[in-house]
């Protein structure tokens, strides 16, 4: 398994990830809800809080129904403390080719990242119950307070109705 340092200037810490970062589950049904931490490289906070969420779940043994799993991004992008290395991870999800990005996007080591991503959810929608949630995680580069980006549909207005954030 592929691991790298990834380093955190605001809490002076650095950590080895894998593309696995963890995940919880007490084998009580419910539904299985995927994190991705650090998409982009220089966002690592979201590996870092994915982290000591599941070490809080794990020490303090939380009643749960369903899975939660934590994910790495961008590896390369992450280690580097770049953004992206060749394109944005978020922005070639598709099909490479259908983006008019020509050879070098062919080659993107981001097209790695995102075929490694592609095994780990098939993995784990094979190995889990649904519904299915997935969340990536970013940071903005500005003071702000913590808000969420979602597709506005009734399942997810219920969702997230409980959590004390902006949507």
């Amino acid at each position: 398994m592929r691991m790298v340092s990834v380093h955190s200037l605001a809490l002076d810490q650095t950590i080895d990830v894998g593309r696995r970062i963890g995940q919880y589950s007490q084998n009580n049904s419910g539904p299985s809800v995927i994190f991705v931490g650090g998409v982009h490289g220089n966002e690592p906070s979201g590996i870092f809080a994915l982290q000591r969420v599941l070490a809080r779940l794990e020490k303090a043994d939380i009643d749960f129904s369903g899975s939660l799993h934590a994910l790495s991004g961008n590896l390369h992008a992450l280690q580097h403390k770049e953004r992206y290395t060749d394109y944005d991870l978020n922005r070639i999800w598709f099909d490479l080719s259908a983006n008019g990005k020509g050879e070098k996007a062919k080659n993107a080591l981001e097209k790695t990242e995102r075929n490694e991503l592609v095994i780990e959810f098939d993995q784990i929608i094979k190995s889990n119950d649904g519904p299915f949630f997935v969340f990536d995680l970013h940071t903005t580069s500005s003071y702000s307070v913590p808000f969420l980006v979602l597709g506005d549909t009734l399942r997810n207005r219920e969702i997230v109705h409980d959590i004390p954030a902006p949507v």
